[in-house]
């Protein structure tokens, strides 16, 4: 047997402090700018109704994906194994000029404790509420999807210079507007938008409340982003017809989807239960549980 590496070269694995559960406290983590390889973060304690300790944060939504393969990031300085979809995630939001501050759950949950992790599920819909946005994270993209992307950033920039908040869905002004643009943008390929629908995202039933309690919402797919305003509405204008499942969930993404759909309505669980009947859970109770926060 090999002899153990001397104590320099030892890897500190990162204990987390406990909360105090008695309040309405969280964590951030703070994802610091860089555009090396390692990924280093630092964890905040901040509070969730106290303006003095406010801290504004943007808050992840994505799929934990296989833990097969983790990968390392430092966190308070201190080796952490994450897995690699949220590894990816995290190269692709990291800013090489300023520091992120976000709420993740993978890192501001310690999930070995079952207390904390049951009193911080409870709050999740008070954590994603109050985030400045939250960020859907589908995955790296392929170059269609690349491609599809920034077609789809095109048009939300011309979106920017219309009064367009109260448009409705089948609103003709919205084909005007991609007109006017389409020469110039990425082209958006029909079977890219399906691909984008196919990802895992849209079949996790804890995304179901992460999505309805959002103020603002954005899609990021490899490098490129876009909002959920243009991208429910550019789905319309190509023509797509989503899945029932991916059209439950842009029914009620931050957007004129979202003001117009059935959710206006205020759904009771019933309702939201047939809607979502198709996403799935690794505990099938989660099916019932993750939509009791919407």
């Amino acid at each position: 047997m090999p002899a153990p590496p001397p104590p320099s070269q030892e890897v500190v694995q990162f204990e987390y402090e406990p909360l105090v559960l008695e309040d309405t406290t969280l964590r951030l983590v703070r994802l610091q700018k860089g555009s090396t390889e390692q990924i280093e973060c630092e964890l905040l304690h901040t509070f969730f109704l106290k303006e003095e300790a406010f801290i504004e944060y943007e808050a992840l939504s994505y799929t934990w994906g296989g833990s097969e393969k983790p990968k390392s990031i430092t966190l308070n300085g201190k080796h952490m194994a994450v897995t690699e979809n949220l590894f990816r995630a995290l190269r692709h939001l990291r800013e090489p000029e300023q520091d992120r501050i976000l709420w993740i759950d993978a890192l501001c949950i310690n999930q070995k404790n079952v207390e904390e992790r049951g009193h911080q599920v409870r709050q999740m819909p008070v954590i994603y509420r109050n985030a400045l946005r939250v960020i859907i994270w589908l995955g790296l993209a392929t170059t269609a999807e690349d491609q599809a992307m920034r077609g789809m950033y095109c048009f939300e920039n011309a979106m920017k210079f219309e009064a367009c908040s109260s448009w409705k869905m089948d609103d003709p002004r919205w084909l005007i507007m991609w007109d006017s643009v389409k020469n110039n943008a990425s082209r958006v390929d029909e079977r890219a938008l399906y691909s984008l629908l196919n990802q895992a995202w849209f079949t996790r039933v804890w995304i179901i409340q992460e999505v309805t309690n959002a103020r603002a919402a954005r899609i990021y797919c490899g490098i490129g982003s876009v909002s959920t305003r243009a991208f429910t509405v550019m789905l319309s204008l190509v023509g797509i017809e989503p899945p029932s499942h991916c059209q439950a969930i842009l029914d009620v993404m931050p957007g004129p989807s979202r003001k117009y759909s059935w959710w206006s309505e205020k759904p009771n669980l019933a309702t939201l239960m047939y809607k979502f009947r198709d996403f799935k859970a690794s505990d099938p109770r989660d099916c019932v549980y993750g939509l009791l926060g919407v």
